[in-house]
């Protein structure tokens, strides 16, 4: 039970599943929690018999056992999937998601089976936003005195089409956390209470985007290259394409096979490495993002934009969502004239100006959200000797611990 030598439990929930190639934020935090020396368990909510009826792609993964306690990846790692009767999904209809909400806020309170003894033994609980902010009173509760609890603000619920029910029973979570953390400034919006909210936004793998690849395009055309399909908008191709038909245009993502023209290679959906030699090697990189309500979020905390800024490549995506950014080139989604000038703008601007170094590593992020805690456990801890299994939690110093993997930054 409590801290292992020399590291942490954490445990970390997710809409994710951990063994996925689709890979988000929260898969490079847990893989630098465990570079740091923490062992931790990654485990998927909001999954469910619902889940059956939507052919969702994380079912493969399950385990033949219901029991499992979890599947070991390496000897610091391990994933787990909460499968349950059911959990909160978005209906579509007004009327439905009404009638469904008093069913959809009980998700919390089924029974946790093998999720108890991770959440019982970790020094640290990371939910991230989602169907597993139903969980918070339950964790706090079920956790070892002491535990910190740390939500993980990747999204807006309202905006990427949550069941409403979350977006309320976030608003009654909050007080069980530690700290809040959100990926962009914009999320802030979503707390009335600032004072346990941190910034801290995405990272990226420098060592894997620094080692050299082979080219994956030919010779003698401007190469323009998008990654990802959140709020993805098809129409900036079909205007592209014409606009500049001796551009090559690269899509990696599950787009319409429609899209596909003579200058416009779809390579559909890719694993994170598979797709780093096509950023490396590319002129520009574009992020379509389609105009939609609070879209703006998506834009500030986009992983696409600091893997392109890493990698040195000026950035071609709407106005709204390169504000603030020098080497970002907005244009007006639907207008193939302002499309094209983004485009020539950013083949014509000077890489040498973009500011690679602001792009954190993903061990910093962890390092972060992990020290994010520290001001309210402060706050609250008496002066009396704490002997808990999370007394190190408490005083522990990420600059002093892991100075020998600090990166250097200027």
């Amino acid at each position: 039970m409590g801290s292992t030598l020399g590291g942490l439990k954490i445990a970390i929930l997710s809409v994710q599943y951990g063994g996925s190639k689709r890979r988000a934020n929260t898969h490079f935090i847990a893989e630098s929690f465990v570079a740091m020396g923490h062992s931790v368990t990654f485990g998927t909510v909001g999954l469910s018999t619902l889940s059956r009826l939507r052919s969702d792609y994380r079912l493969a993964f399950l385990p033949k056992s219901s029991g499992n306690p979890g599947k070991p990846f390496s000897e610091k790692l391990s994933y787990y999937m909460w499968d349950t009767l059911f959990h909160p999904v978005n209906l579509k209809l007004d009327w439905l998601n009404q009638l469904s909400a008093p069913l959809f806020a009980q998700y919390g309170r089924l029974p946790l089976d093998g999720l108890q003894p991770i959440i019982r033994e970790a020094d640290v609980v990371i939910i991230e936003s989602g169907a597993g902010v139903a969980l918070a009173e339950r964790i706090r509760r079920v956790a070892q005195p002491g535990a910190r609890l740390i939500y993980l603000v990747s999204d807006d619920m309202k905006v990427i089409g949550c069941h409403p029910v979350l977006s309320r029973l976030e608003v009654a979570a909050v007080e069980h956390f530690d700290s809040i953390v959100v990926v962009c400034p914009a999320l802030r919006r979503l707390f009335t209470d600032q004072r346990h909210v941190h910034f801290i936004p995405h990272g990226l793998h420098r060592e894997i985007f620094d080692k050299p690849s082979l080219r994956p395009y030919g010779r003698g055309r401007t190469v323009a290259v998008s990654v990802g399909t959140m709020q993805f908008d098809a129409q900036f191709f079909r205007l592209a394409k014409d606009a500049l038909p001796h551009w090559e245009f690269h899509v990696i993502g599950d787009v319409p096979g429609s899209l596909a023209a003579s200058n416009v290679i779809l390579h559909g959906e890719m694993s994170f490495i598979e797709t780093i030699p096509f950023i490396q090697h590319a002129d520009v990189g574009i992020a379509p993002y389609r105009p939609a309500k609070g879209v703006e979020y998506v834009a500030q905390s986009s992983m696409k934009i600091q893997q392109y800024t890493y990698c040195g490549l000026p950035i071609v995506a709407p106005g709204f969502a390169v504000e603030g950014i020098a080497h970002g080139h907005g244009y007006t989604p639907g207008d193939k004239g302002s499309i094209k000038s983004a485009l020539v703008a950013a083949k014509n601007f000077d890489r040498s100006q973009i500011p690679r170094d602001t792009v954190l590593s993903w061990r910093d992020v962890a390092r972060r959200i992990l020290a994010s805690s520290q001001k309210r456990a402060a706050d609250t801890v008496s002066a009396a000797p704490d002997t808990s299994p999370v007394a190190e939690l408490r005083s522990w110093n990420p600059d002093r611990r892991n100075q020998d993997a600090r990166p250097q930054r200027s």
